[in-house]
């Protein structure tokens, strides 16, 4: 993850330290999670990738399982691909 990698859904606007944060104290807990429709377009040393996450997981304690339809962009650097967004959205109905 890039310093700036911002996470963007139906749940708020989160920076890298508000994620890694909640990843790290448990307050959202993944079990699971499958991609597919997975596209991937490489642009020099910019990719984006899109496509459905299955996830089976928790926020706050508080069951978000289902699909989500995603965008990531990333940057490679000397260290390799580091992502820089994330985008998803809970598909309605599923």
């Amino acid at each position: 993850m890039t310093n700036d990698f911002i996470y963007i859904s139906e749940r708020g606007v989160f920076d890298k330290a508000h994620y890694v944060a909640n990843l790290a104290a448990g307050t959202i807990e993944m079990r699971a999670f499958e991609n597919t429709e997975l596209n991937i377009r490489v642009h020099h040393d910019m990719a984006i990738s899109t496509g459905i996450a299955t996830l089976q997981a928790s926020l706050e304690g508080r069951d978000i399982s289902g699909p989500e339809r995603f965008t990531r962009v990333w940057i490679r650097e000397a260290r390799g691909w580091l992502a820089v967004s994330l985008h998803a959205s809970q598909i309605p109905g599923q």
